[in-house]
């Protein structure tokens, strides 16, 4: 990869997280698969809203989705770049009320 398309990629992800709803949903997978029922909610979001935010980010190469049966589950993308970018919310998003409160509410149960 040249410099400048690594540069272009870690750009895409960034603007990829820049907003507010596909920031708590990456936050959310990165410790578990969950499929788009639990993602909303997690989130309180309407199901449109979560499938265009993670179409945004699988679009950016944050995200994967894998179909099992007759659910698709999300899952961050181990992707070099893209993993090295969101491993680092483990340490960003201490303190941050809003981001705790969604790991724990999709940690409760299994998906579906």
């Amino acid at each position: 990869m040249t410099d400048v398309i690594a540069v272009e990629k870690i750009a895409k992800i960034y603007r990829a997280l820049s907003d507010e709803t596909r920031l708590r949903i990456a936050n959310i997978l990165h410790n578990k698969n969950l499929c788009v029922n639990r993602i909303t909610e997690v989130l309180g979001v309407r199901q449109s809203k979560v499938s265009r935010h993670l179409n945004y980010l699988k679009t950016a190469g944050l995200v994967k989705s894998e179909k099992i049966g007759l659910r698709v589950y999300y899952t961050l993308s181990k992707d070099g770049i893209s993993y090295s970018i969101v491993k680092s919310f483990k340490e960003l998003r201490k303190g941050v009320r809003e981001l705790d409160i969604d790991i724990r509410k999709a940690s409760k149960r299994t998906c579906c």
